[in-house]
């Protein structure tokens, strides 16, 4: 499981970068040509690993396949393209979140298929965005013949839009490539009146535990206006100290431990009373 392109400052300004490469390519591009895959990805706010941002990717029409070009700053996809596949981001032409999900899910590997996904159909306001999965579905199976479409499929199956961030994405597929049990995401925590404690970004009941991933854009989301990261971090060691007092085991994890699956596995087994 690669874990690049998502989880520092340096893939933060790689984003910008190309936002930036964008605008100088625009201008260029022929009648009719529109924003696609990686870039439309940027353009929507999809988590796409920043290894793929070292050119423009577009799409013109066309009724059959093939036919597309690609230079050092330009990859041009020639594909079937309907109206409703289109929309306008700050001025530019680009294939609509859907569209731009599938495109990607055909072209990205597994793993980094279905992060993607996960930022595609989440809704911040919980839970998965309406229709974008059938959305999604539907333009994968109209593509059912081109490369990459069944891969797609599946890593749409294994999506989950109520997913925050790469990180927890990443740690829901490792959790499954070690064979723990599957968790409840984003699980309340209640005390006995059924006051609101807290939310886990993981939880499993029956044994009284949570996984919490801890990564430094989360800290930066979770700040309220004039707090600075310690008062956050502080606000978030008192809530697990209620959630702990609840009887509650806690697991946390960085980008880091991820990067070592084994012990993490080793160690949220261990919490949950299987070795």
């Amino acid at each position: 499981m690669r874990l690049g392109g998502y989880a520092d400052a340096t893939s933060v300004v790689a984003r910008e970068r190309h936002l930036q490469l964008i605008a100088l390519t625009v201008p260029w591009l022929a009648p009719g040509t529109v924003i696609s895959h990686v870039s439309a990805g940027v353009l929507h706010g999809l988590p796409v690993p920043d290894e793929f941002f070292g050119r423009v990717t577009a799409t013109r029409q066309r009724a059959g396949m093939g036919g597309g070009n690609s230079s050092p700053s330009l990859h041009t996809f020639a594909l079937p393209l309907q109206p409703a596949d289109c929309t306008v981001i700050d001025g530019v032409p680009v294939t609509s979140k859907s569209r731009t999900a599938a495109d990607l899910a055909r072209l990205l590997g597994p793993h980094d298929a279905v992060v993607m996904l996960d930022g595609a159909l989440h809704d911040p306001a919980g839970g998965e965005g309406r229709g974008i999965r059938d959305e999604i579905s539907r333009h994968l199976v109209e593509a059912q013949t081109r490369r990459g479409a069944a891969r797609a499929i599946r890593s749409l199956a294994r999506a989950d839009g109520r997913a925050e961030s790469p990180l927890e994405s990443l740690s829901r597929l490792m959790m499954r490539e070690c064979g723990l049990p599957l968790a409840e995401l984003q699980m309340e925590i209640r005390d006995a009146s059924g006051r609101l404690v807290g939310r886990g970004d993981f939880g499993w009941r029956d044994a009284r535990v949570i996984g919490e991933c801890d990564g430094r854009i989360k800290y930066r989301d979770l700040a309220r206006p004039g707090e600075d990261p310690l008062d956050v971090l502080m606000r978030e060691k008192r809530r697990e100290n209620q959630i702990q007092a609840l009887g509650w085991t806690v697991v946390r994890w960085t980008w880091d431990d991820l990067a070592q699956p084994r012990v993490l596995c080793h160690r949220l087994g261990s919490a949950l009373g299987l070795l």
